[in-house]
């Protein structure tokens, strides 16, 4: 499913789901399939693989900020954050989450439902929350509201990572969560107050 679904989602990306897309774009989904398959094993195709999953995600999250009510995205992805901290700090994923890494569609070809990158396994669901995160803040608030999240997903999730030296797996489904919740505090601490018109007494006769 993945290996089908996965550079379809990125093409569509390209095309029309990402911030810039243009419908001539989405062909370039074609020579980073190339290569996550002829290069499966090299930083390359890694890299390529990333960029594969990243698209896919962002038209997942697209879709899903124009069919859903936003308030129900904002408690899914915080939820989401939620479960999967507990789930993994319990050693409860650890053993699921790994029979979904390994599965490959065989004859050599790239296994599209996670990223490697350095010895890391980044899963779907990683990319998936953080897309959803920019969708809903591009679609609510604004696209430099999306890109500010972009921006600050970096120094959170650098800081999140700290966990590492404490855990093996950790939930990178929580940074985006820290975003968007972050978000809409400064969202709502810069609006500004409506005063109560006062109302004056009607004139005497």
């Amino acid at each position: 499913v993945a290996l089908v679904m996965v550079p379809l989602g990125a093409a569509l990306a390209l095309g029309w789901a990402a911030a810039g897309a243009r419908w001539w774009l989405a062909p370039l989904v074609i020579p980073a399939l190339w290569l996550a398959v002829a290069h499966r094993h090299t930083r390359v195709g890694e890299v390529a693989v990333v960029l594969l999953i990243t698209g896919s995600a962002v038209t997942a999250g697209r879709l899903l900020a124009g069919v859903t009510p936003y308030t129900l995205l904002k408690l899914g992805v915080i939820a989401m954050a939620v479960i999967d901290a507990h789930l993994v700090f319990t050693h409860r994923l650890q053993h699921s989450a790994g029979v979904l890494d390994a599965a490959a569609p065989g004859h050599n070809l790239p296994q599209l439902q996670s990223a490697r990158l350095h010895g890391a396994t980044l899963g779907y669901g990683d990319f998936l929350s953080s897309a959803v995160v920019g969708a809903v803040l591009a679609a609510q608030r604004g696209r430099w509201w999306a890109v500010g999240g972009a921006l600050a997903m970096l120094p959170i999730t650098l800081a999140w990572d700290q966990w590492f030296l404490m855990f093996d797996t950790i939930p990178d489904t929580v940074p985006p969560a820290i975003v968007l919740v972050l978000a809409d505090a400064l969202y709502l601490s810069r609006r500004p107050r409506t005063r109560a018109s006062r109302r004056h007494p009607p004139p005497s006769a």
